[in-house]
């Protein structure tokens, strides 16, 4: 059915609650963005694809030592919040910053003892293995910024927890490098792992200083059997996106690996309007789920997908029609990416169209569904960019990723529909509501 009036006011409602959430997402986006600008600009493309692939090997790493808590600490903070019993929240952040911290320990002497190999025989560069080095402690810093991030978005810090990780560790990054301008790859790796142990700190005062308190006895075996999906998916999930940086590294230049980086990170702007509208939506998907309230996960669903396209439209729109124009205003060396950045902004179109599924589908507990999805997408999108990458170079790499997203997207919702009841994305506002439990 057409939307009606009632329906407009809400979605403008709705819209103007975003507004702060999407403005402090603003400010991360761009505040990476810079980051990641200067990088180019202070190191020039080959130092800068180095810092990349480093920067895309920090991101899956934290997200694995996450071991899928990040979820179940927002989704605990969530139902937590709607019942005023903070016991079991209290407690599974606990676990999970235990969890973050053994895991990233170990990874961390891993990535220390294998760099050399990894940057000879791998990436086939020598250079890298001192930026992964330098890098390697901030998968730990990342990781437990995460998961005060997730428990402030659920206990409905909202706009607080929108700043985490990527406003603060960006911001405080360019500072470093304004005060310490980096030469090379090493040295702005070094700045970036400063940073991110500095954003950690501020995460953890804030989280700290909200007033809840209780802790409850948890069953660790039951923890890790709930974590188990989700951190498949989680990991699953920063593979289909760092895929094509890590994947290409072994294919192409450390320059190609730039543009490659620079593109996607553009068009990747358009994610703070999904981002901003998620945090307000995710609590309130966990606690109508509770209640097996179908009615209101759709419209919350569709509310959100409506606000995210106005906010995404503007971003992604001249990424589209004039991406010369764009990169032009990050650096001269970069107008020949501009293929790149059209590709990545057609991915990014198609993710916001099809509106939050992932966050939909974790916060109804459908973790076995999100697993089998993203487990697929993920094997597949690492052949697919590996075979591109190959054959195409970074033209391939950017491709396949879309392809993924494509693949990807379909199958959640094909998912959301067989357990939920109804067809995700702007699709749903022509389906009648939902009468009962599917």
């Amino acid at each position: 059915m057409l939307i009606k009036r009632s329906q407009l006011h809400a979605i403008i409602s709705a819209s103007r609650s975003h507004l702060l959430t999407f403005g402090v997402r603003c400010g991360g986006a761009a505040a990476s963005f810079i980051a990641n600008a200067a990088v180019i600009r202070l190191l020039g493309t080959d130092e800068a694809g180095l810092f990349a692939i480093g920067y895309a090997m920090v991101s899956i790493c934290s997200i694995i030592c996450l071991a899928g808590f990040e979820n179940l600490v927002l989704r605990s903070a969530s139902v937590a919040h709607a019942q005023k019993d903070y016991a079991l929240a209290n407690s599974t952040f606990a676990a999970g910053s235990r969890s973050a911290i053994f895991l990233s320990a170990f990874l961390l002497a891993v990535l220390l003892t294998t760099a050399d190999w990894i940057g000879q025989n791998v990436f086939k560069n020598a250079l890298l293995a001192p930026t992964i080095r330098a890098m390697a402690p901030a998968i730990g810093f990342a990781s437990l910024c995460i998961l005060c991030s997730k428990s402030l978005q659920g206990l409905r810090y909202t706009n607080t927890s929108s700043a985490f990780p990527f406003l603060i560790q960006s911001a405080l990054f360019i500072v470093l490098m304004a005060l310490f301008p980096p030469s090379n790859s090493f040295h702005a790796s070094q700045l970036f792992t400063v940073a991110s142990a500095l954003s950690l700190l501020v995460a953890f005062a804030i989280r700290s200083r909200v007033n809840v308190r209780g802790h409850s006895t948890i069953n660790w075996r039951s923890l890790f059997h709930s974590s188990i999906s989700l951190w498949i998916v989680s990991t699953c999930g920063i593979a289909i996106r760092s895929g094509p940086i890590l994947v290409g590294g072994i294919f192409l230049a450390s320059s190609e690996i730039a543009e490659l980086a620079i593109s996607q990170r553009l068009a990747a702007i358009a994610m703070i309007a999904m981002s901003a509208t998620t945090q307000h939506a995710a609590p309130m998907f966990a606690s109508a789920w509770k209640e097996k309230d179908f009615k209101t996960i759709q419209k919350v669903f569709l509310l959100s997908s409506l606000t995210a396209v106005a906010l995404a439209s503007p971003i992604l729109v001249p990424c589209l029609l004039v991406p010369e124009f764009v990169l032009s205003a990050v650096s001269p060396e970069l107008e020949s990416a501009a293929t790149l950045l059209r590709i990545a902004a057609v991915g990014y179109i198609i993710v916001v169209l099809t509106g939050p599924l992932m966050f939909l589908l974790s916060m109804c507990e459908q973790d076995a569904a999100m697993r089998n999805v993203t487990l697929i997408s993920a094997l597949s999108g690492l052949t697919l960019n590996a075979v591109l990458a190959w054959r195409f170079g970074a033209i391939g790499a950017a491709c396949g990723m879309n392809l993924v997203i494509i693949l990807n997207r379909l199958f959640i919702a094909w998912q959301v529909k067989a357990k939920l009841g109804f067809w995700p994305g702007l699709a749903s506002a022509t389906q009648p509501r939902i009468s009962e439990t599917p």
